[in-house]
């Protein structure tokens, strides 16, 4: 009888649970990750055009700080020198209009349940589909310091980064018929 209350009270009590507790950050990771990607695709479609270096002025640049570094990479794989002061011959100013990301979700089966603060039970997915798409659109133009006048100006380059992750359960059912030794095949 002691040894049914002991279980009963170890299977009850939170001490043999298990569950990860997890904070939600700003981004996740892979939110970061495609988002990073679609800059990069939108980046690498914008024409190259002629200086020998140029000032990026980031300073009404709405995007994330990677996305001028990719910026001023692909400056530099184009043959463009990075001043460090804004009285270079060229100033270019990047600036985004559109970053985007949408979160879409379908899910066959049992959703993942809260039981408690320490305790929650799993997804079991039948079928089940997460897709996450993000959209960049980049621009720039480039002003000669000296005379005022347009360099280059890009309008509208896009960067489109679709993910998805589809899940699905399967229930496989393997039967090998125990044989006697003198059936088996020699």
């Amino acid at each position: 009888m002691t040894r049914v209350v002991l279980l009963l009270i170890l299977l009850l009590s939170d001490a043999c649970s298990s569950g990860i507790v997890t904070l939600p950050p700003k981004e996740t990771a892979t939110q970061e990750l495609i988002m990073s990607s679609a800059a990069r695709k939108a980046v690498e479609s914008l024409s190259p055009f002629a200086a020998s270096s140029a000032y990026v002025d980031g300073s009404d640049f709405t995007g994330s700080k990677f996305e001028i570094a990719i910026f001023k990479a692909w400056l530099l794989q184009h043959g463009v020198g990075l001043a460090a002061q804004k009285n270079a011959a060229v100033t270019i100013v990047p600036y985004t209009a559109v970053d985007s990301y949408n979160f879409k979700s379908l899910l066959l089966g049992v959703p993942r349940l809260k039981l408690s603060a320490f305790l929650s039970t799993p997804e079991i997915a039948l079928y089940g589909k997460t897709t996450e798409i993000a959209i960049n659109q980049i621009s720039f133009y480039a002003v000669d310091n000296k005379t005022g006048n347009a360099i280059a100006v890009e309008t509208s380059k896009f960067g489109l980064q679709p993910y998805s992750i589809t899940k699905m359960l399967f229930v496989l059912h393997f039967e090998r018929p125990k044989l006697a030794s003198d059936q088996r095949a020699p």
